[in-house]
């Protein structure tokens, strides 16, 4: 698993897509701030321009570096939940790509 787990880094690193598993899905997944790659997803799912793509956190505290206006509440979700299987919508940060 570990070593599968670096390939997808290296992967990433290098501006490539890859999939991995959640607790419903597979997913696709890309560096965030890698337009190429990011347009990439896009392609490869027939996604709609304008249906934005989910951001998966690995730590509560990134919420304030991707996101902007956090309701006191949905940081207490996020404390609560997180990591786990809660979505919570919110306005993205100027840090987030407009793709």
């Amino acid at each position: 698993m570990l070593s599968q787990v670096k390939q997808a880094v290296a992967i990433l690193k290098h501006g490539g897509v890859v999939a991995y598993p959640t607790d419903t899905i597979y997913g696709l997944g890309a560096v965030m701030n890698d337009q190429t790659a990011v347009q990439r997803i896009f392609e490869i799912k027939d996604r709609p321009k304008g249906m934005a793509l989910p951001l998966l956190l690995s730590d509560v505290s990134q919420i304030s570096l991707v996101s902007k206006n956090v309701p006191h509440a949905a940081a207490l979700l996020a404390a609560a939940f997180f990591p786990g299987a809660l979505t919570i919508i919110l306005e993205k940060s100027p840090a987030v790509p407009d793709i």
